[in-house]
């Protein structure tokens, strides 16, 4: 038989008025005797009562819930991403309810129409916006607390990472090293591509699109091309595929040693290989925190005229500054 806030009363003898204001976190518990407090808890325990949160859901007209739609969480950066929203949204007394689009052109819609469906307070978007159907338009028409994490849209709230200023340093760091020619690989983002070109095209840095990788297949395909081509100088969006591609150079061809660039967030990414001559570092944990916590003013005071933006100025780092980033605690077995 389910336990309820009467029983609860009756076990501590105390009024049902006092258990509710206590286990709800009302500011007037904070008055409560601790002996009061204490018999509380202990009939809590004894009884093993559970809160009914469809039942304050109802009643406060909120879930507590904020719906998140992310791509793969095999990804170090996403699943790094997920945990710290977890842990800023339990600290703030909410739950995390995740999607992941599926294979399809309109998955991402049926995620958000799901957690509509869930009635989640907030929504944290880290999938490319606006979305392929109606959806965008239905959420912006309607004002629902929505921030985009890691990417920006007109007129949507949004934290993310500004890496032009770094990549400008990055190409001018390479040209004193006497490169002219950059081959440009990217995992699928028409965004950094281009910013990357304009970066070169300022700089007067001849820049060639050398792989756009989207499957493993493309992945495969880029490895050969490099080592056949062999260029001298590497600008590598993601810092994974960096790793793939020196174990296969590693195997294939030993004596190529081109100089990169690529791209930090999260402490996993590794750059300790000596070919990686500098990393463009993305305020990572910052633009988290600062989305997480944008939704929730939203949810709690209402959703601004104006949206808010959050743009986070990633930095350049040379080789010889690299003691100076994050890495993992040396005793962390939960990464790889």
């Amino acid at each position: 038989m389910r336990v309820t806030i009467k029983d609860i009363a009756e076990r501590a003898q105390v009024s049902k008025t006092v258990v509710s204001l206590y286990l709800n976190r009302r500011p007037l518990a904070e008055k409560f005797a601790a002996e009061t407090k204490a018999r509380i808890d202990a009939a809590v325990r004894e009884l093993g009562y559970r809160p009914n949160y469809a039942a304050r859901a109802l009643a406060r007209g909120k879930t507590r819930t904020i719906g998140m739609v992310t791509t793969s969480i095999l990804d170090p950066f996403y699943h790094t991403m997920v945990d710290l929203v977890m842990r800023e949204l339990t600290e703030a007394g909410y739950r995390l309810v995740l999607t992941i689009p599926q294979a399809g052109n309109d998955s991402a819609d049926a995620c958000f129409e799901q957690l509509l469906t869930q009635q989640v307070d907030g929504l944290l978007c880290c999938v490319s916006w606006p979305l392929s159907g109606k959806i965008s338009e239905e959420l912006q028409k309607k004002r629902a607390p929505l921030v985009l994490l890691n990417c920006s849209f007109p007129g949507f709230s949004a934290s993310f990472a500004d890496p032009s200023q770094a990549l400008e340093e990055a190409v001018q760091f390479l040209a004193e090293r006497g490169q002219r020619k950059l081959a440009v690989i990217t995992q699928h983002s028409y965004r950094k591509r281009n910013l990357i070109f304009e970066v070169c095209c300022k700089r007067r840095m001849e820049a060639e699109l050398f792989a756009d990788i989207d499957t493993e297949e493309s992945l495969e395909a880029c490895c050969h091309k490099l080592a056949e081509q062999r260029p001298a100088c590497l600008q590598v969006t993601n810092c994974r595929i960096v790793k793939t591609i020196l174990r296969f150079l590693d195997r294939t061809a030993p004596d190529y040693s081109p100089e990169i660039i690529t791209s930090r967030a999260v402490p996993v990414d590794d750059v300790s290989d000596p070919r990686i001559v500098g990393t463009v570092v993305a305020p990572f944990r910052a633009m988290v925190i600062d989305g997480v916590r944008c939704l929730l003013r939203q949810v709690e005071e209402g959703v601004p005229e104006q949206s808010e933006l959050f743009c986070h100025m990633a930095e350049f780092f040379p080789r010889n500054r690299f003691d100076e980033l994050e890495v993992p605690a040396p005793f962390d077995y939960q990464i790889s």
